[in-house]
């Protein structure tokens, strides 16, 4: 069997979503000069290191709710997390939007969100630019306040 036969519709769906990211990644230079490109999965998700193990840049779909999300998974460190909630207006002003704070019992993370319906392509290429400026806009800071 096929592996595209093997997903499901959904999982087809996230999979050509994210190889049509990486592929449109190339006309975005600063995206690609700051950050390696992973081999798509038919994820909900997909992740960004950031030379730390301690956290990374996590992107989202979400093909129910309509919403895509950028912003920073942090691995298990309450601490760590606390110092940017800490920060919270200074991070907001400077990614221009909204952060949602969520904490769970061992990882945590902030992120920006916005309406994308996955399911209509001709969404797909402001989806792509939106994430890309949202990661840009999060490296910086993760920078600034994990010292």
């Amino acid at each position: 069997m096929k592996q595209s036969q093997s997903l499901s519709e959904s999982g087809a769906l996230k999979l050509e979503f994210w190889q049509e990211f990486n592929n449109h990644a190339d006309n975005n230079a600063d995206f690609k000069k700051t950050f390696k490109l992973r081999k798509p999965q038919p994820h909900h998700w997909y992740d960004l290191a950031l030379g730390s193990s301690d956290y990374h840049i996590s992107m989202t779909i979400n093909t129910q709710k309509n919403v895509i999300t950028a912003g920073v998974y942090i691995n298990e460190d309450k601490s760590l997390f606390e110092k940017f909630k800490n920060n919270s207006e200074d991070i907001e002003k400077t990614i221009g939007l909204p952060i949602e704070w969520i904490e769970a019992n061992k990882s945590s993370r902030f992120v920006v969100s916005q309406t994308c319906n996955i399911n209509k392509r001709a969404d797909w290429e402001n989806a792509f630019v939106w994430l890309y400026e949202m990661c840009l806009k999060f490296r910086p800071i993760i920078k600034k306040y994990d010292k």
